[in-house]
């Protein structure tokens, strides 16, 4: 019955295996854990649904605690709709998806955590192996204090995170940078992966308080890839 709300422009329905609650704890230290879950033999976990364009770019994610739209470059010649375009049609899902399940008498959608997330492939021109000049794309990295007994890594991983505070006392969630070498599918040449995330709880449970952190969020992330990557790499990109 969803489906029939959204297959105008979600006109491909896919089912995938459901992604492991994610909370962005800021009372102490963040821990990586191992969940396993049990349950009923027969009873399978409930899916995570994709519903998603003709070409691919854009899904919708829905699954029993959380909706994500996301936009994917699946060609060199897709045009990035920018945040703007973006965080309007979310907000249309959002309100419909929360309308069809009063409708049908379920729980309204009451949101505790918000994310943003842009991921970036970083190709460096004119280098026959861009994991080894990684201090080309950040200066975060300096190969100068790597030890001297091997040379230059043959690549490298980096990852940071910062506390988004609120006020003095008080903080709304993290940014989440990472740095990580990957090989190109179609060519085998080499690349690096900037993953930025910001995430954390709205300060009201409700739609306006999760735009509220997106855009709060849209420009730590902004601000954090311009102050991470290089001048070099603003100056290929044409950045101003």
């Amino acid at each position: 019955m969803l489906w029939t709300m959204l297959k105008d422009r979600f006109p491909k329905i896919e089912q995938r295996e459901p992604i492991a609650p994610v909370n962005e704890s800021l009372d102490g230290p963040t821990l990586r854990t191992l969940s396993i879950e049990f349950g009923p033999q027969g009873i399978l976990p409930t899916p995570r649904l994709w519903f998603l364009k003709d070409d691919g770019t854009e899904l919708l994610q829905i699954q029993n605690d959380r909706i994500l739209h996301n936009w994917r470059q699946t060609s060199g010649e897709c045009n990035y709709p920018r945040y703007k375009s973006l965080r309007e049609q979310f907000c249309r899902e959002f309100a419909e998806i929360d309308r069809f399940l009063r409708s049908e008498n379920l729980d309204a959608i009451v949101p505790n955590q918000s994310e943003l997330t842009y991921i970036n492939l970083i190709e460096v021109p004119d280098v026959e192996n861009a994991h080894r000049v990684l201090s080309e794309i950040t200066s975060f990295f300096n190969p100068q204090n790597s030890p001297t007994f091997g040379g230059p890594p043959e690549s490298a991983k980096l990852e940071w995170k910062y506390l988004m505070p609120m006020n003095a006392s008080r903080h709304l969630g993290r940014l989440h940078i990472s740095f990580r070498p990957v090989f190109l599918h179609n060519n085998n040449k080499t690349a690096y992966v900037l993953d930025l995330t910001a995430r954390g709880a709205p300060k009201s449970a409700d739609l306006d308080g999760v735009t509220d952190f997106l855009d709060l969020a849209h420009e730590w992330i902004v601000n954090g890839f311009d102050s991470i990557t290089t001048p070099r790499m603003h100056r290929i990109w044409g950045k101003k």
